[in-house]
């Protein structure tokens, strides 16, 4: 028998131990110089210890067979020696190890866990490690199963007590991903990041969650003492349906697609509305020459806990590619400001690149082709569905596509719309790089664009509540009716002309909702309540004889030549601005007809959730929505279909921790959630005006729909976002502030189209403000002044 070295066991053929200690070596990490043993004779023993007799200490470990496994770690089972020097303490240590696998404790330890398979034994004997600090990392929270926190222990000296749980040391759970770690008492803060940095390359190279030991030396050295998996984890978690980045320092953004889709995503919605966004950008990337194929993963949108990301570093490809193409318009366009510390160099030569920028232009003025496509798309697609489950999975299947050319269209449209306003952007800002005051000049020049699709929303409610308050009795009882019987006199028993107006409104606008590309979400022709607590409270804000103030304070926005341009750029701005305007208008039509092609998709899943319960196969129809359209079809033709059924009701149980998730609007590498401090503004907040005017009311957060019912007429309302949604309240409150936005998002265009004092991209309002203070919001200069904090 001799001593062999540790990088030999790679394969778990000397134990768990051993097996960790191999794989950390084999990742670049800095562990102590290792030996391991198998079982033998007391004269091989002793001949080890007589060799390691060297006037060094030693640990001695066990690694078994058994230990640091995936399903039962064996922690603390086995004995451990610490600080062993000399031949004699060396053997009887050595000893001491073998014979503890026959233990009582162990015997109790397997038979309570059901094992079977034979305990092989073998020993680990590791230079001891002169420690100023050591502890324990775990890459995910046991207690609370969350992948994206690392638990941390630290302590003076070696740390036997700490790991014992003899003593406490320090305790620490924080962001794996996040650029900040705690401060310690222990470890400097440079330590501290390299410590987390080997961190996350060891879990990197693990594959999975790691349980580890370290020590850090005088000289700053850090030793890595053990691996292996953290066991009890449960596999469905925040962060289970994680993309991987594409690069080691990814920039991430929530802006605009945040607007799009706000708060997380069910998988089902993940694997169809997220897919087709993805599959329009690559579309329309390769018709511009910026990616060579399409591609079957996700290049450009990646989640994280659920929520959806734009990725910079793809979008930039067409700053890379093509001709006069410019980080600052990706930036404007998709942030709403200029990205930090990021430079992007054109890599195509002038010829290709050109190229590239002929065919942009190409692409891009194909708009209001591709919006008449999606019109026919629209007006022929049908889904006549069967009545067997597999045969409705398998024509959803079939048809998925045309989703995705739905998109696709709706993509050229917002690409046109967004290409038209950065270039009027670059006008005013005279080739440089924009500054708000341009963003704000430019803001006003989409005031009142005809032929708006959201808009017709607030106009349909209006009318109905101007048809309702004719009656005064009938709209006091319509006001303080329940739900159901609001709708009846809406739908069946109210004035014909109410009638028709209703049907109309759910005819045209019946598919839409908050978050309405979300497959979970009730559109409004199926769960009408919020759509009428809006028209009650417009018309009771009527029936008390208020009339809708239009921009109360309202500033006209001043002709061209008060907006700082020259002659040509003013006569080239006069020649942009009506396709501008009209691609806005195109840009929510198309929208609108997008969602309603996914509307139908949504009315299929539900039919074909249906039909599952009734086999069998899912516990109840909401359970769809938390399985991606691809785990569907394995639900419905795997016999272990109980295991899609845990696996859904898992991903629905921690879903509403999902919705409690916000981000900033820019993450440099992976996102990280935001965690809420308080306003350090000194009282004042600044961001976009999008609709001008000043006004003074009282602050209502609004963080959902139910919150929304609680708006009262003139208030204040700040919303980290709006979409369509919210449109139903729009009437009677005094402005809007949101935190996400840009002056050509769904907010601003409809609060400008309804005369609203409107400012978006307020970054932190949500937090700074608190309901019911009184603030004066200046939607010229973009900013808000706190009047009264009471």
């Amino acid at each position: 028998m001799s001593l062999q070295p540790i990088e030999k066991y790679k394969n778990g053929e000397g134990g768990g131990k051993a097996r960790g200690l191999a794989l950390l070596k084999s990742y670049g990490v800095t562990i102590p110089k290792t030996y391991l043993i198998g079982p033998g004779s007391l004269e091989d023993h002793k001949r080890i210890a007589d060799l390691l007799d060297d006037g060094k200490s030693y640990a001695i470990r066990s690694s078994a067979n058994a230990e640091d496994g995936s399903e039962h770690s064996y922690a603390g089972q086995f004995n451990s020696f610490l600080n062993v020097k000399g031949s004699e303490a060396l053997l009887e240590a050595i000893r001491e190890c073998f014979s503890s696998a026959e233990s009582a404790s162990v015997r109790s330890y397997r038979k309570v866990r059901g094992e079977e398979t034979k305990l092989r034994m073998n020993v680990i004997i590791q230079e001891m490690i002169r420690a100023c600090c050591s502890g324990g990392i775990f890459t995910a929270d046991p207690v609370n199963h969350r992948r994206d926190l690392i638990s941390a222990s630290i302590t003076a000296g070696l740390g036997e007590n700490l790991l014992a749980g003899h003593e406490e040391g320090e305790n620490h759970v924080f962001f794996k991903h996040s650029k900040v770690v705690p401060s310690s008492r222990f470890i400097d803060n440079h330590t501290f990041q390299r410590l987390i940095q080997e961190v996350r390359v060891i879990e990197q190279h693990y594959g999975k969650p790691a349980d580890l030991e370290w020590a850090i030396d005088k000289e700053g050295t850090i030793w890595w003492l053990q691996l292996r998996p953290v066991t009890g984890l449960k596999k469905v978690h925040l962060n289970e349906l994680d993309h991987v980045p594409l690069l080691e320092d990814p920039v991430y953004t929530r802006g605009n697609i945040g607007e799009m889709m706000p708060g997380p995503v069910t998988p089902l919605t993940m694997s169809t509305f997220a897919r087709a966004i993805e599959v329009g950008l690559q579309v329309f990337y390769r018709k511009i020459g910026a990616l060579d194929q399409l591609s079957g993963e996700n290049l450009f949108i990646h989640s994280f806990y659920n929520h959806l990301f734009f990725s910079m570093d793809r979008l930039y490809d067409s700053t890379r590619k093509v001709f006069l193409s410019k980080k600052e318009n990706v930036d404007y366009s998709v942030v709403g400001d200029i990205v930090p510390g990021k430079a992007v160099k054109r890599e195509n030569s002038f010829i290709p690149a050109f190229l590239n920028f002929l065919r942009m232009n190409r692409y891009i003025n194909s708009a209001k082709k591709a919006a008449s496509r999606l019109e026919m798309l629209h007006h022929d697609f049908q889904l006549d569905l069967p009545e067997n489950p597999w045969e409705i999975y398998d024509m959803i299947d079939k048809n998925l596509q045309v989703l995705f050319d739905a998109y696709s269209l709706h993509y050229v449209t917002s690409a046109q719309s967004g290409a038209l306003y950065t270039t009027i952007l670059n006008i005013h800002s005279g080739g440089k790089i924009p500054q708000r005051e341009d963003q704000e000049k430019v803001a006003r020049l989409f005031n009142k664009i005809e032929d708006i699709e959201s808009a017709d929303v607030l106009h349909s409610i209006d009318e109905m509540a101007e048809i309702i308050i004719t009656n005064r009795e009938a709209a006091q009882n319509f006001i303080s009716a329940d739900p159901e019987n609001s709708l009846r006199y809406l739908a069946d028993e109210g004035p014909e002309k109410l009638r028709h107006a209703w049907s109309r409104f759910i005819q045209r606008h019946g598919h839409r909702c908050v978050r309405e590309a979300e497959m979970y979400e009730k559109e409004w022709a199926q769960d009408p309540g919020y759509l009428i607590s809006g028209l009650k409270a417009k018309t009771g804000f009527l029936l008390n004889g208020h009339q809708r103030k239009i921009n109360g304070h309202a500033v006209a926005a001043p002709a061209l030549k008060a907006h700082g341009l020259n002659w040509m750029q003013r006569n080239i701005v006069r020649h942009l601005l009506p396709k501008a305007r009209k691609a806005v208008a195109r840009r929510e039509r198309t929208k609108a007809l997008s969602i309603s092609i996914q509307f139908r998709f949504k009315e299929a899943y539900r039919k074909l959730s249906e039909k599952m319960v009734a086999k069998g196969l899912l516990s109840d129809a909401g359970q769809i929505y938390f399985l991606t359209h691809q785990e569907i079809g394995k639900a419905l033709h795997d016999s272990n279909n109980h295991f899609w059924r845990d696996t859904a009701e898992q991903r629905r149980e921690i879903y509403p921790h999902m919705e409690q998730l916000s981000f900033p609007d820019l993450s440099f590498g992976i996102p990280v959630p935001e965690i809420e401090q308080e306003n350090q503004n000194n009282g004042q907040l600044t961001g976009i005006p999008v609709s001008q005017g000043i006004v003074e009311g009282k602050v209502r957060l609004i963080r959902s729909l139910e919150e929304a019912r609680l708006l009262q007429k003139d208030e204040i309302m700040v919303a980290r976002f709006t979409d369509i949604g919210w449109t139903p309240y729009y009437s009677i409150i005094a402005g809007l502030i949101t935190e996400i936005g840009s002056p050509l998002s769904h907010g601003a265009v409809v609060a400008r189209e309804y005369g609203m004092p409107a400012i978006v991209s307020m970054k932190g309002a949500m937090n700074a403000l608190r309901t019911g203070q009184h603030i004066r919001m200046d939607a010229v200069k973009g900013e808000v002044i706190l009047l009264d904090d009471r």
